[in-house]
């Protein structure tokens, strides 16, 4: 092996087969609409109830439970997800779009489940990317903050050219997307 080629997954009995792009955007398209049936009526009738009861949440004059209840929400809905998120992962190797296209995630080195705090920081490291460009975004004070939110896309991206179709949230998790062997 030449020493600028990446590390391959060691073969197991079956041989690792490394799924396509489309299948892994498949998978978070899947996901993220799930999601979104889930946590936008939510978010929906969290928003009426703010403004039939407290008014608009950007004027002066609410007290801190109150601003506090208007940020917790949020908050909680996206920790909800990242523990739901991670929990799937290292029980069964999958999401529910994952399940639904036949890619699991495991170990780089040994195909096993990948453990909890490598699936933690696989799950958080785009999303925390992305805030991180919104945030530079907003203080640099671009108004379109789409430039900001595609910060997020430096880690996925890498899997176009790696031989092993793993981003850098992926190599940073010692992770990799594998097609699901048939039990």
């Amino acid at each position: 092996m030449a020493a600028d080629e990446p590390e391959r997954m060691p073969e197991n009995d079956k041989g690792a087969e490394y799924p396509d792009l489309f299948a892994r955007m498949g998978a978070w398209v899947f996901d993220s609409l799930m999601l979104m049936v889930v946590f936008v009526p939510v978010l929906i009738f969290l928003v009426v109830y703010w403004y039939a009861t407290y008014g608009s949440p950007v004027c002066c004059g609410h007290s801190s439970e109150e601003l506090a209840v208007m940020w917790l929400v949020p908050i909680c809905a996206g920790a909800g997800y990242v523990f739901h998120r991670v929990y799937r992962l290292v029980v069964t190797g999958q999401s529910p779009g994952m399940r639904r296209s036949g890619i699991e995630i495991v170990r780089f080195d040994n195909g096993q489940r990948i453990s909890y705090p490598k699936a933690l920081v696989r799950t958080i490291l785009p999303p925390s990317a992305a805030a991180l460009g919104l945030a530079i975004a907003t203080v640099a004070g671009i108004e379109d903050p789409l430039w900001g939110l595609l910060l997020g896309l430096i880690f996925p991206i890498p899997a176009l050219w790696n031989p092993d179709n793993r981003g850098w949230h992926d190599q940073i998790a010692g992770a990799v997307v594998v097609a699901k062997q048939s039990q």
